[in-house]
């Protein structure tokens, strides 16, 4: 059967009241027309939803990956770190101990000509 010659009826319920008004307001030669016109747009809305709620949730797939290969990223990068942190580190005392050593041979040098 063609769809053009398919009928559909329906009734409106106690809550519908202002479905009713609307449509008692219309022209008579209108009401199907403008029926069909909201039907078409209400699906047309919730296919379009549908849509929209794959995409988000593809979207969500992708910044969960993107956070899971960030975290693998910055895992990798404190392990290599670590260990050139604890190496500069171990160079920065050694050579703050460097520094205090000289600094106090200085002052001794210093005053053994400030005692004279």
């Amino acid at each position: 059967m063609n769809p053009w010659n398919k009928r559909y009826t329906f009734r409106l319920q106690a809550h519908d009241e202002d479905l009713c008004d609307f449509l008692e307001n219309l022209p008579t030669n209108k009401r199907s027309q403008v029926i069909r016109n909201m039907l078409r747009f209400a699906y047309d809305h919730s296919v379009e939803m549908q849509k929209q709620n794959e995409l988000l949730l593809r979207i969500l797939g992708m910044v969960e990956e993107l956070a899971e290969g960030q975290k693998r990223i910055m895992e990798r990068l404190e392990r290599i770190a670590a260990p050139a942190l604890n190496t500069i580190t171990t160079e920065s005392r050694k050579q703050t101990g460097t520094n205090q050593a000289m600094r106090e041979s200085v002052m001794a040098f210093l005053n053994l000509f400030g005692q004279e």
